[in-house]
């Protein structure tokens, strides 16, 4: 049985008490959110500019213990019991690995750098 979503361009994944999603910005570029609402936030990133984001082909794939979500370029694998993620180049050395110890919490902090008009 499938554990995540795949919709446009963003993969979503229930961990813990939240939601976990990725999404493809392009072939070297994954954003990662995470939220304990029922969805996600919808302002715009303070990140990413919007011509970072294109339409890449990526693909999905679950085994019993992982998520794969890959480019051309980048792949990201989210460990199912922790949600963890760990970041990969096109040659399969990890770029980044997120260490998961007693869950995800996440603190509301306020926004800045948006217009105040």
């Amino acid at each position: 049985m499938k554990m995540y979503k795949r919709e446009g361009n963003s993969v979503t994944y229930p961990v813990n008490n939240g939601l976990l999603q990725v999404v493809v910005c392009n072939e070297n570029i994954m954003q990662v959110k995470y939220t304990t609402a029922k969805t996600f936030d919808t302002k715009k990133s303070l990140f990413l500019e919007d011509n970072a984001f294109t339409n890449t082909p990526y693909t999905v794939n679950e085994n019993p213990i992982e998520i794969v979500i890959a480019t051309n370029k980048l792949k990201a694998k989210i460990d199912k019991k922790t949600g963890g993620i760990t970041f990969y180049d096109k040659e399969g050395k990890v770029i980044l690995k997120e260490v998961v110890e007693n869950g995800r919490s996440q603190e509301t902090l306020p926004q800045t750098g948006t217009d105040k008009k």
